[in-house]
């Protein structure tokens, strides 16, 4: 569940899923440097995270309740990640290649290519936090 996540975030992630929301090329790209740009922080808070499970069994804080609330997390990321990639820019049509550039074409599906490889890193430091709390 996404309980944890602001309000505005699950409302924006009920918005993407609708298929009828989609985002031009450049919103898409604006986007795609926003979370590019915020990857390090992810990735280093995660990290960050792992690092200090030492630290909260010294505290006797459950590691359960991490590796919970890292895993509910980790869901909801993953659920934002999907919407955003799904209301990228369309999927370029025969039609759509008579109307625009060859060039433009392939940027719009370099878009989601590079969205899900950072969607990929991202869930990979989830994946790597929540292991160090499995154990």
């Amino acid at each position: 569940m996404c309980l944890s996540y602001n309000r505005n975030v699950l409302t924006l992630i009920a918005t993407l899923q609708q298929d009828t929301v989609h985002f031009g090329e450049a919103d898409g790209q604006f986007i795609l440097n926003s979370v590019r740009n915020s990857e390090p922080t992810i990735l280093n808070a995660l990290s960050v995270i792992i690092t200090k499970k030492h630290a909260f069994m010294a505290l006797n804080i459950a590691l359960g309740i991490v590796k919970q609330d890292l895993t509910n997390l980790a869901a909801c990321t993953a659920a934002f990640e999907n919407a955003l990639i799904a209301a990228g820019p369309v999927s370029v049509s025969p039609y759509a290649l008579m109307i625009q550039s060859l060039t433009h074409a392939f940027e719009q599906a370099d878009l989601k290519g590079l969205a899900t490889a950072i969607k990929a890193e991202i869930d990979a430091g989830f994946s790597n936090a929540i292991a160090a709390y499995s154990t």
